[in-house]
């Protein structure tokens, strides 16, 4: 979590033959960020969550075309 520091994101996209990639980067004056991602996709279905980690990147895979959500905590 983020609760102490400041943090901002980033989110990238890429297509080739058909298959998006959406990557989000997070960058934190906080020496140890503890991060959840939590992508979801128009209908609130969630497509890809990861709890509790470090890293300051996180990308979900295969994407159809649509509007897709990001929550980071």
């Amino acid at each position: 979590s983020f609760s102490s520091g400041t943090a901002s994101l980033s989110i990238s996209s890429t297509c080739s033959n058909n298959i998006a990639i959406a990557t989000a980067s997070v960058i934190t004056t906080n020496l140890s960020p503890n991060i959840s991602y939590t992508w979801t996709n128009s209908g609130g279905q969630v497509i890809s969550q990861t709890n509790n980690t470090v890293s300051l990147t996180n990308s979900v895979t295969n994407l159809s075309n649509g509007i897709y959500t990001l929550s980071i905590q």
